[in-house]
């Protein structure tokens, strides 16, 4: 009794999916804005692509570039036994 329960319920459901084929119903679920296969998936994609591309265009390298920590100056507060005046 089981098996024809549910094979009834499978034909039903087949036939009901077979019918809205038909009718081409699912392409009313379709968002406008649908799109097969987008560019990006996400606003953060598309904003670090941007940013890459302005950076390239401005002459700068695609990603901000480690800086040497030997060349920069000592961030530090030290003491100044004689600072340099400027006059």
């Amino acid at each position: 009794m089981e098996k024809l329960d549910i094979k009834k319920k499978r034909d039903k459901r087949d036939a009901t999916v077979a019918h809205l084929q038909k009718v081409q119903f699912k392409d009313y679920y379709i968002p406008q804005e649908f799109v097969e296969k987008p560019t990006y998936n996400a606003t953060w994609e598309k904003a670090a692509e941007e940013q890459i591309k302005t950076r390239v265009e401005a002459g700068l390298l695609p990603t901000m570039a480690d800086h040497n920590p030997d060349k920069l100056i000592d961030p530090s507060l030290t003491w100044v036994y004689k600072p340099e005046v400027y006059s």
